[in-house]
């Protein structure tokens, strides 16, 4: 049944003969008018993934929800069901990844589905709180190992079978667990099943199990001579859960590939990083959503009955990499329309998760290749002109300080601790890193090195004088970035034996060194803002940013950071259209570090009532200024609303007009679509 893409629209306007509809009822449609594509994109129940009614939170603890159902689906079809239940229902849909966010970008409503493995979050799950999921695999795997005679566990599951899948679990929870665990432990379990609290985790958690990770096949849809491919880049289908460790060090390592560019944390995935346009630093280089060639999504569209239709599509530019010919030859095999248009390709891939589900993403990779790193450490009196100019003028970029082009990855870090201690920025060092791919591009006898010590690593030296007064206190940390971090990185190997290793490494902020199928260890709970400005008016910027902060009594215990990025084709990342300078500024939430500066506040404190009005008040200076016209990540503390949104970021319209046409009914929508008026 492959029909070619400019069919479609007449087929659909036709009028449909009785075969159509008895075709769309034995696919279990309803017997009002379909037309061919919905046929192609067949409604029929497929397999579900399992389901656990699970609590899901960011790794800042600022934003979640109570269990909810959530899916663990082990391919696009799975998916697929998923929203077809939710689309069915009327209810909301959303995938989520790590929780690496400090907005509410990925906070799902109502049912969500884990694009990650879900191993290590069961395992990390106590007993009692599985007991209450309300999921049939945990009541398999107790009936499974359950003794032939009946016993009281079995009866308890019985009689609650009924309530854990209907009742409120929040109402549910100290009877099952005072009826079940006892005081809180699982020797009835143990005792009743022979499982031992570890293997009882286990075994849920294979059971569930779902992912949408690894290397894919391209199936052989790929045009000849696919376009956007530079000389020496390699388009590779990644399933959009994989993490960015795993990516990097696991699967495109074995391919002798590696990312052009990447962030400083890799334990994202791929749809939460592309989503949120996720970016390293390079004035040449854009964020990783522009390196996506396609998109692979669910999404809930209108059929032409009005009524919600579910749908794969596979998005991209309009002169895209698919041949369409060849692809739509086999449309009733993969039953996925291709969508080859520029406006809804730049929309949908940083889309935050508001447009659909992503399953799978074409990215463009290159060979693999080791970074070099140098350092600087000049005053901010040397550095500030360096920034201001002189300029040059780089085709497809534009114009940009000559500073930041001086290697492939140009930042600096200020020590913003030390400008508050003294009053003034001038004397303040900055640390300047640079990178390029260095001669041979991967060494002969090649062993990745990590880093030495990371930033949050030291930011204990300063810190052990706790309980003496705030001044020594803010003293100790602002000299301590200067001698015990920025001189001693300025001054020594960057990684373990020499200023070079693998990209992967090079390009993390930070040490990690734990075994590339493990997940790399969160980073401190630190809340952030980042801001994108002209690359031109980063001095500018910085001096506003600064002027804010010596005007605070808040303490900035962490130095900001600069970042620089090529413009960005995709219509709500911050970089859209403009060479930018990305200025982050962290604000740790660790109690320990405000204990002796405000007196004992718990995390929730520091995070709202001193981290972020400080944060919002500096987005909003940047934002308001009519020559910077900065534009906040949406994946960070941002500060703004529905119509602070529409008059900072200029392409919010036409990013509305394609969501309004794949999500018309609202079904991946959540806080931070509405907030923002999305």
């Amino acid at each position: 049944m492959a029909v070619a893409a400019a069919d479609f629209a007449a087929v659909e306007n036709a009028d449909r003969p009785a075969s159509l509809k008895d075709l769309a009822r034995s696919r279990g449609l309803e017997a009002s008018p379909v037309g061919l594509r919905e046929l192609i994109t067949a409604q029929r129940p497929r397999a579900a993934a399992p389901t656990l009614q699970a609590p899901w939170v960011n790794w800042l603890a600022d934003h979640g929800v109570a269990p909810s159902p959530a899916r663990f689906p082990h391919d696009r079809e799975a998916v697929f069901e998923a929203m077809r239940d939710a689309a069915r229902r009327g209810g909301a849909f959303r995938a989520v990844g790590s929780g690496h966010s400090h907005s509410k970008a990925a906070k799902p409503e109502g049912s969500y589905a884990s694009l990650r493995s879900t191993y290590g979050a069961i395992s990390e799950m106590d007993v009692g709180r599985l007991l209450i999921s309300g999921s049939a695999t945990v009541r398999d795997v107790l009936q499974d190992h359950l003794p032939d005679s009946p016993s009281d566990l079995r009866a308890l599951i019985e009689n609650f079978r009924e309530a854990i899948s209907e009742a409120d679990p929040a109402a549910l929870k100290e009877a099952l667990i005072d009826a079940v665990t006892g005081s809180g432990d699982v020797e009835r379990v143990t005792a009743a099943t022979g499982l031992s609290p570890e293997d009882f985790l286990r075994e849920v958690a294979e059971r569930l199990g779902g992912s949408l990770e690894g290397l894919l096949p391209d199936e052989g849809f790929l045009k000849a001579d696919p376009p956007g491919l530079a000389p020496g880049e390699t388009p590779v289908r990644v399933a959009a859960g994989t993490a960015l460790k795993q990516l990097n060090r696991i699967h495109l390592a074995r391919r002798g590939l590696a990312l052009r560019n990447m962030g400083s944390f890799d334990g994202q995935t791929l749809a939460g990083a592309v989503n949120t346009a996720t970016h390293g630093s390079g004035v040449r280089l854009a964020t990783l959503a522009d390196d996506v060639l396609s998109a692979e999504m669910v999404c809930v569209t209108r059929s032409r009955a009005g009524e919600p239709l579910v749908r794969f599509l596979r998005i991209e530019p309009t002169d895209g990499i698919t041949d369409r010919a060849a692809f739509e030859a086999d449309t009733t095999e993969h039953e996925t329309a291709l969508i080859q248009d520029d406006e809804t390709f730049a929309a949908v891939v940083a889309g935050y998760g508001c447009c659909g589900v992503a399953v799978a993403y074409t990215i463009r990779t290159v060979d693999e290749y080791w970074l070099r790193e140098e350092t600087d450490l000049p005053p901010w009196s040397y550095l500030r002109p360096q920034l201001e100019g002189p300029t040059r003028t780089i085709p497809g970029v534009g114009e940009v300080p000559e500073f930041v082009d001086q290697a492939r990855h140009v930042a600096f870090y200020f020590n913003t601790a030390r400008a508050q201690v003294s009053g003034s920025a001038e004397d303040v060092l900055c640390l300047v890193l640079k990178q390029d791919i260095p001669e041979p591009r991967v060494p002969d006898d090649p062993d990745p090195t990590e880093r030495e010590k990371g930033f949050w690593e030291w930011l204990t030296a300063p810190l052990q004088d706790f309980g003496v007064n705030p001044s020594k206190t803010r003293k100790n940390v602002a000299f301590g970035v200067d001698n015990t971090y920025f001189r001693q990185r300025h001054n020594t190997d960057p990684f373990k034996g020499g200023h070079a290793t693998a990209s992967y490494i090079a390009l993390r902020r930070e040490k990690e060194d734990r075994p590339p199928n493990v997940p790399p260890e969160p980073p401190p709970s630190a809340i952030s803002s980042e801001i994108a400005v002209p690359a031109t008016k980063v001095a500018k910027a910085m001096d506003r940013v600064i002027e804010l902060i010596l005007e605070s009594d808040v303490f900035f215990a962490v130095p900001i950071g600069v970042r620089f990025t090529a413009p960005s084709g995709q219509l709500l990342a911050p970089e859209h259209g403009r060479a930018v300078a990305l200025i982050e500024i962290p604000f740790p939430v660790e109690p320990e570090l405000y204990n002796v500066l405000r007196g004992r506040k718990r995390m929730v404190e520091l995070r709202d009532d001193y981290a972020k009005p400080e944060l919002a008040k500096i987005v909003r200076a940047l934002r308001d200024d009519p020559e910077l016209q900065g534009r906040p990540h949406l994946g960070k503390h941002h500060g703004l609303d529905a119509d602070a949104l529409a008059a900072t970021f200029p392409e919010a319209d036409r990013w509305k007009r394609v969501r309004a046409r794949l999500d018309p009914f609202d079904v991946c929508g959540n806080a931070f679509s509405r907030e923002l008026g999305l």
